[in-house]
Parts: C-alpha cells; structure tokens; sequence
C-alpha cells in the first residue's frame, strides 16, 4: 500500500507522493480514528452478545462447608430415627431435630444451574466431637449422607421460558450495532471521499489560477510593451497590472485551501496533520442506479436506520409479552432422593424420595403489569410510525439528490461548452486586436471571461463528484 511519507519538517521542494483513492481508503481503514471507533462499537457489542449467551447457559457451581450443631430434644430418639431424618434432608426435605448430641459435619454440593432448571447434589458427613470423660451427654453417632435435588420451571408466563426473550432482544441489540457499524463504516468511507474529493477540487483549483496567472502575467507584459509604444493606454496597462494582481490572490487563496485540505485528509487518514501528498485524478463517476425509482429502492433496502426502527419495535414487542407474563401462574415441580447410612456398630441404611409442586398466581397488581405491557406496544407502534416517516423522507433525499446530480451532470458539459467558447472568443478578441477591430480592453476583458470560464469548469466537476457521493451515502451504499 503506499502511504504518505514526507513530513513538514522534509523538503518542502521534494515532490510530494500521489496517492490514489484506494490508498487513501486503506491507510484511513487501519489507522483512521472514525473506523477505529466503528471498529471498537462492533467490538464490544459481540462481547456484549456473549455475555447475554453466557448469561442464560448453564453454569456449574461447586460449594463446601463445616458447622458444628447440638442436638435438642428427647434422648430416647434412636440412632435410626436421626438416620432417617439425614435422608429426608438430602433429599430435599426437612429432617427433626429431636435427636442429641453435639456434632461437626463437612459438606459439599454441586449445582448445575440453567435458565429453567437446577440440580443440585450434596454430600455430608458428620461425627461427634470427643466428649469429656466425665460428661454423661450422649454421643452421637456418624452419619454419611448423599442427596440430588431437582427443580424443574414448567412454566413463567411465557412460551419457552422468559429467557427466551431475554435473549431475542439480546440478539435484535446485537443485530442492531451491526447495522450501526454498517452505517458507521459507510459513513467513514463517505467522510475519507469528501476529503479526497476536496483535496483534488483544491489541486484542480490551483492548477488552473495558476494557470490563469501565467496568461495573466503574459498579457500583462505585452500590454507593458505596446503601452511603451503608445499603443495602448494608461487605463489598458492598469486594468492588466489589476487582472494579474487578482491572479496572484487566487492563486495564494488556493493554494491555502489546498493546504487546509491536505491537512484534513491527513488527520483522517491518521496521519500527522503536517504530511504532504497529492492525490491522482478521478474520473467522473456514473450514476449509483439507472432511475430515480431504483435509487429509492435500493435506499430503502440499504439504509440500516430505516431497518434499525424496525427492529427497535420487535424488540418492544417482546417487552410487552414479558409484561403480560408477570400476570400469568408460575408453575414449577420439585423432586429430589436422599441416601444416609449410620455408622454403628451395625451400620443403618435409611432412604428418602421427595416430590413437590408449586404454583404462584398474581392476584393484584394495580394493573401494573397490563399498563406495562400497553406502554411497550405503544412504543412500538411509535417506531413503526418513524419507521413509515423515516421511509417517505429518504424516498425525497434521494430523489433530490438523484435529479440534482444529473442536473449537475449536464451542467458540467455545459461549463465545459463554456470554457471552449471563452477560449475561442479570447483567441479571437486577439486576433482582432492584432487587425485593429478590436481594443486592448476587448483583449482583457476576454481573458477575464477565459479565466472565469476554465474555473467555473472545474467548479462544476467537482461539484458533480461531491452529489453523487451524496447519492450514494443517502442510498446507503
């Protein structure tokens, strides 16, 4: 790729490199800070998306603990009694407390959690602490337990579960900055074009005053020599020292422009403001679509603002389900087994089984829910209504700007029409003058409206360049 390479501090007699639009577009693709700030957007709403994927998987949990506890309760309670009680709380139930003692138990658990569903699957053990020789508290024998608990949402309120949901939107967001970094990129190409265009405009600009001067300049001489000869007056000679003296601001005024748009395009190419570069001439570029009516649709099919409102009101769609969910039963079933042995003298095997179901239904809300619910799908409407809005007055931009540029087109060859007539009536005006049908005023005042007429020239191409790019960006190409 070539790349822009002399700084203020070089050479300034050195000729500076030319640069295509390609060039620019690559140099402004990986070190311009419009596309890293594009890039960085798309960036963070991938890793964003990710998270709400993590968010709503599986997830696997892992726990451990040790207490120390002193049963209560009637020390007639037998060993097997407490054993049962171990299993109907590994299984997810709740053991009595009537045996005594004083124990430490370590404890484990497992729990692979999902949007919907838990399981979870412990284990614990526990032993006396040694008691004094001369305490009469019962020891209370060890106990080994090993429980799985599962806990099953049938339904919240919202068809496949509110995660569900979670994630739709979680995906209309993501879809969304994509379409953003779209137009973003879009719009960052466009930027880097104007920039060229300008750039260019300001060198065609500068040749052609440049230009203008030297005729000037040349004219202004041989009006000096013949004003010597007393054949041309003082006014002659002053209105062609006052043409090349207009020449020579002209030529400075672009010249400045030249450097301010150098300067700009440099920055947004990431460069330092100080690099100096040409770029290479363009052709006229032709038209994005072959009718006003095909540039409009191609707009409304491209332009991601237009999809963006469409996918904002998806997404308050699914806000409103949600809100009406909350109004709705949660049902949910519990189910867990538990297995417990007692280590005494002959150890104990106790088992339990537990199932369980819930219901929760929302008896009042103060109509929360449904106002909820109505003011999401009146959002969502809205943005239809901007969406609607939106289409009719992109359908007029590009319309707009369609037939200015074809307006702007047939201007250029009528600009270009105009050059070559001021040129022919400039050599002819001279020509005149050289018989003597002409005065030296018709002489200037034709190379004024030579001039005039080479500029308006170039005005007008680039002028073409900067609406087509127009077109194109409103089309969202």
């Amino acid at each position: 790729m070539v790349t822009a390479t002399v700084v203020a501090a070089q050479d300034q007699s050195a000729t500076p490199p030319r640069l295509t639009l390609q060039n620019v577009l690559d140099s402004a693709s990986a070190a311009g800070d419009d596309f890293l700030v594009n890039a960085s957007g798309l960036y963070v709403a991938r890793k964003q998306r990710a998270l709400d994927l993590a968010r709503q998987g599986l997830s696997l949990g892992a726990s451990g603990s040790y207490a120390m506890a002193a049963g209560i309760g009637d020390d007639s309670t037998t060993a097997n009694q407490a054993l049962i009680g171990r299993a109907v709380v590994a299984s997810g139930g709740s053991a009595p407390t009537n045996y005594l003692g004083l124990s430490q138990a370590p404890q484990g658990s497992l729990s692979l959690i999902g949007p919907l569903t838990k399981a979870t699957l412990g284990v614990s053990h526990s032993f006396p602490v040694p008691q004094p020789t001369n305490t009469t508290a019962a020891a209370t024998p060890q106990f080994s337990s090993l429980g799985l608990g599962l806990s099953q949402t049938v339904w919240d309120g919202y068809p496949g579960g509110q995660y569900r949901a979670v994630l739709a939107k979680s995906l209309l967001a993501f879809q969304g900055k994509e379409l953003t970094a779209v137009q973003g990129g879009i719009s960052a190409v466009s930027k880097v074009k104007q920039a060229y265009i300008a750039l260019l405009a300001a060198q065609r600009d500068l040749e052609i005053k440049k230009q203008v001067l030297t005729k000037q300049q040349s004219l202004l001489n041989q009006i000096q020599a013949i004003f010597e000869m007393k054949q041309a007056t003082a006014i002659d000679l002053k209105t062609a020292q006052v043409n090349v003296r207009s020449a020579q601001i002209d030529s400075r005024t672009a010249d400045k422009t030249l450097r301010l748009a150098n300067e700009r395009l440099a920055v947004i190419m990431g460069k330092s403001p100080g690099e100096r570069f040409s770029v290479a001439d363009i052709e006229d570029p032709a038209m994005p679509a072959a009718s006003v009516d095909e540039a409009i649709a191609i707009g409304l099919q491209k332009r991601s603002d237009v999809a963006q409102l469409d996918m904002n009101a998806k997404s308050s769609l699914i806000d409103a389900a949600l809100a009406r969910a909350q109004a709705k039963p949660n049902i949910s079933v519990t189910g867990g087994a538990g297995l417990a042995i007692g280590w005494t003298a002959t150890p104990v095997l106790a088992t339990a089984l537990s199932l369980g179901a819930k219901i929760a239904l929302p008896v009042f809300d103060s109509g929360v829910a449904d106002l909820q619910a109505r003011t999401s799908e009146g959002q969502a409407a809205q943005y239809g209504f901007q969406a609607a809005q939106l289409r009719k007055t992109l359908a007029s931009d590009i319309r707009d700007y369609f037939e200015g540029a074809r307006l702007q087109a047939e201007r250029v060859g009528l600009a270009k029409d105009s050059m070559d007539l001021a040129d022919a009536q400039f050599e002819l005006v001279k020509a005149q003058n050289k018989y003597g049908t002409a005065t030296v005023q018709d002489v200037l005042t034709a190379s004024v409206t030579a001039a005039t007429a080479e500029v308006g020239y170039g005005t007008a191409k680039s002028a073409y360049l900067s609406v087509v790019l127009q077109l194109s960006t409103a089309m969202g190409l």
